[in-house]
């Protein structure tokens, strides 16, 4: 019995090494096909941006630490753009002399406590950098022109006396500001040791000559490339507007509270990397670049060379680019021919096999990174349709099927019509309207994405909504121009009304949906709806620096000419719905 029972568990052993093989086979089998399907499912995947860090510093903590942004997209049928964005954390120098250049804004937006503010902090500025008599400061002041109201000076008393007797007038000229810091500037050596900054502080748009200061700025870091230009944003809101962005290397955001410190903050001298170089290698399985006019960057010199057939693309900022800084650099590509001819077939193209980033800087860890990330572009997307049906009826008729479309072709929005009992058929309409460029109402150009068309259902005068209801739609048109000369205008209705003057620091235009206690109708509002063919009336009026408007009507539209609907509000930043 003994030696049966020991030869039944023997035999039960190897029919668990049989069992045990056979699930091995099974598990391993399924884990080879999940592994395929995983990596064909990340294949298939386009890639628009990638991301690129400091590995011996942190960016998120780390003084001198950078990151680099690459991202690629089409900009036509064969053709594409990559885009290097470079960030880097601050990292302050310090023990240098300074050369400031002071360029105030002093249009009339700038008029009473803003300027009052103004003076006495670039006064306790101008204290506290001329307390070393080894640095110097100029004062420059810009409106509708601009004005040298001194050169680069340690003379203390003279420029204190200047700055208390800033006045205000006219409007808001960037570029006046800007060619009158070259002027202040024409024939300045870089001296070892010294730094030379430029503090740019405005309250307002450009709103004459622009935009001749980007041009401006960009002459202006070609020939003093060592000089850091600060824009201040003074009193315009929380978000770095695009404005200062375009004229300065580093923004400042400050309001009459933190102006002091803002200005401080902006005499501290960001370090320059020593070395900062890029060298990337495009994929000349894919890609070719005609010459070195299809690359532009922000900051220092690009070279184009080869690597066998490779193009590779060395972009030098080292001694220029400075923590804190943001710059840029675009390379235009094209497909190969082969490739070109194959549009019609999906495929996924990286744009790059590898770069290389190599920096340094004093007290900072240095960096040699080998990069294999790429951006990848799909050519193909979907054009698909849905019936949309209102839940009242089953429509007849054959929906169009899926189709595939290179990216940048013109693609013909399907003839196909659905009927409906009940309804009418009103056509197609996108889902995402901002998604796409329409050639006319037949054609569109086929966007970096998949594109859904819904059918579009009508009854007179009812029309089915997003949540899958019927009701009755009212539609409003705004007239021609409601704001003029700086005033809300009556459109309809109120012909004997008196115009309402608007602030002219308005921000924001924002619609009301309900009206509780905000405004009476009747008394505050004015009408700036169409008359003619608007169902009902759309109501307009302002509180503080926002204009509301208000209507009971589903949908608002534009008038066909509104091209200089909000023209007057020059510091409008955001519409809202």
């Amino acid at each position: 019995m003994g030696i049966f029972r020991k030869n039944k568990r023997q035999f039960g052993h190897r029919k668990h090494r049989k069992l045990f093989a056979v699930l091995f086979c099974f598990v391993l089998i399924i884990s080879l096909a999940i592994t395929v399907v995983v990596k064909t499912m990340a294949e298939d995947v386009p890639v628009p941006s990638v991301e690129i860090l400091s590995e011996n510093t942190n960016y998120n903590n780390d003084p001198g630490a950078w990151k680099i942004t690459k991202s690629a997209k089409w900009t036509d049928n064969g053709k594409a753009r990559i885009t290097f964005e470079v960030d880097s954390v601050l990292k302050y120098n310090s023990g240098n002399k300074l050369d400031v250049v002071m360029v105030i804004d002093n249009s009339e937006s700038m008029w009473g406590d803003k300027m009052e503010q103004v003076i006495h902090d670039a006064s306790e500025l101008t204290e506290s950098v001329l307390s070393d008599s080894a640095n110097k400061i100029a004062l420059i002041t810009f409106n509708s022109e601009a004005t040298i109201l001194s050169g680069l000076t340690n003379d203390k008393n003279t420029l204190l006396n200047y700055i208390r007797n800033i006045g205000v007038i006219n409007n808001t000229n960037y570029y006046q500001g800007l060619l009158k810091a070259e002027e202040v500037l024409q024939g300045y050596q870089k001296q070892e040791n010294r730094d030379l900054i430029m503090l740019f502080l405005t309250d307002g748009y450009p709103n004459e000559e622009t935009p001749n200061e980007i041009a401006q700025y960009q002459t202006l870091k070609a020939v003093y490339p060592y000089m850091v230009i600060n824009g201040i944003q003074y009193e315009m809101g929380d978000k770095i507007l695009q404005p200062i962005i375009n004229i300065s290397d580093i923004q400042y955001i400050a309001d009459m509270s933190s102006l002091n410190n803002v200005l401080f903050e902006t005499i501290k001298v960001p370090f320059a990397y020593d070395d900062f170089t890029i060298t990337d290698y495009i994929n000349d399985d894919i890609w070719n670049i005609i010459s070195i006019d299809a690359i532009e960057a922000s900051l220092g010199n690009v070279e184009l060379n080869y690597e066998g057939s490779t193009p590779e693309i060395t972009w030098d900022m080292s001694g220029l680019f400075r923590s804190g800084q943001k710059e840029t650099l675009t390379i235009d590509i094209n497909l190969n021919n082969e490739i070109l001819n194959d549009l019609d077939n999906e495929m996924l193209l990286p744009t790059n096999k590898h770069e290389v980033i190599v920096s340094s800087m004093k007290d900072v860890p240095g960096e040699n990174i080998d990069s294999t990330k790429t951006p990848k572009l799909r050519n193909i997307y979907k054009v698909s349709y849905f019936a949309n049906a209102p839940a009242d009826c089953e429509p007849q008729g054959t929906v169009p099927d899926t189709e595939n479309h290179s990216v940048y072709s013109i693609v013909e929005i399907s003839d196909a019509t659905l009927t409906c009992t009940g309804y009418y058929f009103g056509g197609w309409e996108s889902v995402d309207v901002y998604g796409l460029v329409k050639i006319n109402d037949d054609y569109f150009r086929m966007p970096e994405k998949d594109v859904t068309f819904r059918a579009i259902w009508n009854k007179p005068s009812i029309s089915k909504s997003l949540d899958g209801t019927a009701h009755v739609r009212a539609n409003a048109i705004l007239g021609e121009g409601w704001v003029v000369n700086g005033k809300i205008k009556s459109l309809a209705g109120q012909e004997d009304a008196d115009e309402q003057t608007v602030n002219e620091n308005i921000t924001r235009v924002i619609r009301s949906y309900t009206l509780s206690d905000l405004v009476d109708i009747n008394d505050d509002a004015y009408i700036i709806s169409d008359g003619d063919y608007s169902d009902v009336p759309v109501y307009a009026w302002f509180k503080d620096s926002v204009i509301y408007y208000y209507s009971e009507a589903d949908n608002i539209y534009l008038n066909s000419y509104s091209e200089h609907l909000f023209s007057e509000l020059r510091e409008l930043q955001d519409l809202s719905d």
